[in-house]
This record gives C-alpha cells, structure tokens and sequence, in this order.
C-alpha cells in the first residue's frame, strides 16, 4: 500500500530509529530484550520535531497527529503491552467496521483518523449497539470509548490486533 506523502517522513525516522537501536544493541550498550522500548522511547522524544502532537491516548498507548494529517500514529508504551493475543477482526461479525491500519511495525501503528469526539462515538456506539446488540459489543470490548465516525460511518477504531509483518 503506498503511504499519504506525510506519512513518509515518520515511517523513515521509525526505521532509522530502529537501525541506531539495533547498532546499540550490536555494540553492547541497549540489551536485545529492551529494543523495542528504546525504538518506541526514542522515537516518543522526537515525536514532536517531526510536527506530531499529542492527540490522546489510552492505558497503553499514546495517539500522535497534525491538524491536516489524516491519519494517527499511535505508539504502544511498552512490549509487554501489545496485545499479540486479541482476536482477529477478520474472523468477527463486525469486521468492516474495524479500522485498518495504513502501516504497523511491531509498537507503531498508523492508521485514519477518526472522528472520536463525545458526540461522534455515542452517535458510533448507538448505531453498532442497534446493529450487532450490546452483549456482542461487550464481548469484543467494543465501547463508547474506541468508536467513532470515519466518513460518516461508525468504526471501531482501536481494536487490539498485532498482525506479524515483514517489517522488522
């Protein structure tokens, strides 16, 4: 998938922040257990130089963006957290209303951004509660919270899938 020419510039520092954690881990400084906390660290601290702001976040994750960029990025806080388990989208009932991502790269996940205001993600939450009941909604911990509209449409925008890529 080609990327949104703004995205180009992040997902080249991602990288090259990767390579400096990997030369450190080669070199002995950074223990290989740590690297993907030190990309993910390193590359929160420079978030800012590239024109990201912090937009929100949840227990662990944090959500970066650019008043025109389309897109969020969203960095995990640590490894531990990314939920390698979730169920897969694909396999549920309301798997077109999930959100892709545009690119993932183990704690980086750039996907579109959606509308999560208040009154989108009620207005989200109450047409998937109407279509799908509030026991699937429950079972797939899909809430008011990581719901929204994208183009009109209710998604469900943070749903926890870690999908292995050839990325690494």
């Amino acid at each position: 998938m080609k990327l949104h020419e703004k995205l180009i510039p992040i997902v080249d520092r991602w990288n090259l922040i990767k390579e400096y954690v990997r030369q450190d881990v080669e070199s002995g400084d950074t223990h290989e257990d740590g690297f993907w906390d030190e990309v993910a660290d390193f590359f929160r601290c420079i978030a800012e130089t590239l024109g990201l702001e912090k937009i929100g976040g949840g227990v662990h994750k944090v959500a970066y963006s650019m008043p025109d960029l389309p897109f969020v990025v969203k960095i995990h806080e640590e490894e531990e957290y990314v939920d390698f388990d979730s169920p897969d989208p694909d396999r549920t009932p309301f798997a077109h209303k999930v959100v892709r991502h545009t690119f993932q790269d183990r704690m980086l996940i750039i996907q579109p951004k959606v509308d999560d205001s208040y009154e989108a993600g009620s207005d989200a939450y109450g047409q998937l509660k109407k279509e799908y009941g509030f026991e699937l909604l429950n079972e797939y911990d899909v809430h008011q919270g990581n719901v929204g509209l994208l183009n009109g449409e209710a998604v469900i925008f943070d749903f926890c899938v870690y999908r292995k890529n050839n990325n690494n």
